[in-house]
């Protein structure tokens, strides 16, 4: 069994100014590189904020055979013969520099490989395609390693859906550990010359000024964001999801991602009664709510705090 490899969480919050960020990239179809890739690039790697990119190509293993874990590169940095000729690999060996690992095991157990790797090399955020399609075909054996991720990986998930382009949205609720965190790998992509970022924080009206400890740490995070020439940042009173969505509806001119926590806080009223209609839980009530409002115009980003 795997286990944290250092005393902190391993989560993009935590990850200091100048700090090595480590993103495990989970991928079993190589339709969804360019989304990962473009994603990756937004997070904006540079040699001050370096970034540190694991890619796991996930091989179902079949009949009698033993499960296997790969490793392409040795410890002196060179390649296999493999890595050279797997077009997933190469399309990432082409755009960042990677560490390549192929998973070949029943994907009842390949979510073991994706922890320990995790654990192994201290990532802080692990990214897994959706299994839901655009074309509406669901892959239930990605669904079914996804949802043990969720319950069992030492650091941050984020569940990526759909292709991927440069103007982010990012949707923030009151009181939320993973608000928090997608805020932080959108501080990331702020600092990307490409990309244009809007935070929207959504506060209930009617709250009085008491403030918890969660409401307490999200002001915190809202202090420490890295803003920027190309953000904007609006705090949005509303009296109910109604009247939410009018407004993320109305301000989502260009969005093509939108960062969003998967767990709402205990006292987040803006998501009461979501959670009775949620057709796809392991995202969340509010990737839901978006999915149904908005189709497939945008692409979406469910980000998990590692607690």
């Amino acid at each position: 069994m795997w286990r944290l490899s250092r005393s902190s969480a391993c989560t993009v919050q935590n990850c200091l100014p100048g700090m090595e960020l480590r993103i495990l990239a989970c991928v079993n179809d190589d339709d969804v590189a360019p989304s990962i890739l473009n994603l990756l690039e937004a997070a904006n790697p540079t040699p001050d904020n370096p970034i540190c990119v694991y890619v796991l190509r996930l091989v179902q293993l079949v009949g009698r055979s033993a499960p296997i874990f790969i490793a392409h590169r040795n410890p002196n940095g060179a390649f296999d013969s493999i890595a050279s000729t797997v077009p997933l690999f190469k399309a990432f060996m082409n755009a960042v520099v990677v560490q390549p690992f192929t998973s070949v095991a029943p994907f009842e157990t390949t979510h073991h490989d994706v922890c320990a790797l995790a654990s192994e090399r201290r990532v802080s955020l692990v990214i897994i395609p959706f299994h839901h399609r655009l074309d509406g075909d669901v892959d239930q054996a990605l669904r079914s390693i996804t949802s043990r991720v969720l319950s069992d990986a030492p650091c941050s998930i984020g569940i990526l859906f759909g292709p991927f382009s440069c103007h982010v949205g990012v949707v923030f609720f009151r009181g939320g550990h993973d608000d928090r965190e997608a805020l932080a790998l959108a501080s990331c992509m702020a600092e990307h010359p490409g990309v244009m970022l809007t935070v929207m924080r959504f506060l209930p009206s009617g709250e009085g000024d008491e403030k918890d400890e969660a409401v307490e740490e999200d002001e915190v995070a809202i202090k420490e964001f890295k803003g920027g020439e190309r953000v904007v940042y609006r705090d949005v009173v509303v009296k109910g999801v109604e009247e939410m969505v009018d407004v993320i509806r109305m301000a989502n001119d260009g969005w093509e991602l939108v960062v969003v926590g998967r767990r709402r806080a205990a006292k987040a009223r803006l998501s009461d009664g979501l959670t009775e209609w949620s057709q796809w839980p392991e995202l969340g009530v509010v990737r839901d709510m978006l999915s149904s409002d908005f189709g497939s115009s945008w692409s979406v980003l469910v980000v998990q705090q590692h607690a």
